[in-house]
C-alpha cells in the first residue's frame, strides 16, 4: 500500500454575506467550503479536499499544483503572526472572527482499485485572530 502525506493550511472566517455562517478555504488547494458553524465549516473543508486529492490522484495529477492566489496566503500569515495558539477543539464561534490551522492528510492508495482511502483530518492546534482594539481603524 503506497500512503501519501499532505500538510494544508486551512484558513476560516465569518461569511460576509450570510449570517452565521463560515467559510473555509484550503489554500495549498485553493479550494473553498462552507459551514453553519466554524466546526461544521472545518469539516465540510476536509470533506471538499479529501474528494479534490482523491480525484486529482485518480486522473494521475498532482493535487499540489493547485495554490490560492498570494492576498489569501497573506491573510493566514496575519492571522498566525499577530494570533493566538489553541486547541481547535477550544475555539468559540461566538469569540472568533478568523482563524487558521495546519491539517495532515495521509492517503493509503489501495492498490486493487487505485483509489484512496478515507481520510478523517486531525486538528489539533489553530490559530485564533485576536479582537482590534476599540477605536482602532485598521
Amino acid at each position: 500500500m503506497n500512503t501519501r502525506e499532505y500538510n494544508f493550511w486551512f484558513v476560516f472566517q465569518r461569511a460576509e454575506d450570510v449570517p452565521g455562517e463560515w467559510v473555509g478555504h484550503c489554500l495549498e488547494l485553493d479550494v473553498v467550503s462552507q459551514g453553519t458553524s466554524l466546526k461544521h465549516a472545518a469539516a465540510m473543508l476536509g470533506e471538499a479536499c479529501f474528494m479534490t486529492v482523491c480525484d486529482d490522484l485518480m486522473a494521475s495529477r498532482d493535487p499540489l499544483e493547485r495554490r490560492a492566489p498570494e492576498e489569501y496566503w497573506k491573510a493566514l500569515y496575519h492571522i498566525v503572526e499577530n494570533g493566538e495558539k489553541v486547541q481547535f477543539a477550544a475555539l468559540d464561534d461566538m469569540k472568533v472572527g478568523a482563524a487558521a490551522c495546519q491539517v495532515q492528510f495521509k492517503c493509503a492508495l489501495l492498490q486493487a482499485s487505485a483509489r484512496p482511502s478515507e481520510v478523517v483530518p486531525d486538528i489539533p492546534l489553530a490559530w485564533r485572530e485576536l479582537p482590534k482594539p476599540q477605536g482602532c481603524c485598521c
